[in-house]
């Protein structure tokens, strides 16, 4: 763990706070912002931030196999108790295909897709 990014297990999530890079725009939204992987016990944000940003892109039982399924990584940032971001792939022998990405309608144009998307490259590998 270095300096820029703090890492701690919170409500059994393995999360990251988000250090300001340059690229996120913490004095447009400054609160702080949290990676964690998610899982089932986030399903319900989920349905939630898909209606919001992709028009319920999924239904709840396709959200349930995504984030069931070990052979695949979701992860999200959320600001407090909100998810505001996230990205869903599959984990295929060497490579990682995308399923998903959305970022709140809100919270648009602060580089967190960028963000999240790196953070799937770096932790799919």
């Amino acid at each position: 763990m270095n300096s820029e990014t703090q890492e701690e297990e919170i409500t059994g999530h393995s999360v990251k706070s988000i250090p300001n890079t340059g690229n996120i725009d913490l004095h447009r939204n400054p609160s702080s912002l949290v990676l964690a992987r998610l899982d089932l016990r986030n399903l319900n944000e989920c349905i939630k931030l898909d209606e919001i940003a992709l028009k319920g892109f999924w239904t709840k039982n396709q959200w349930h196999n995504e984030l069931s399924n070990s052979h695949r990584l979701c992860l999200g940032i959320f600001k407090g108790t909100t998810l505001i971001a996230f990205v869903c792939s599959w984990l295929v022998i060497d490579e990682i295909q995308l399923t998903s990405i959305a970022v709140h309608p809100n919270h648009r144009r602060l580089g967190l897709g960028q963000f999240i998307m790196s953070e799937l490259l770096m932790q799919g590998f």
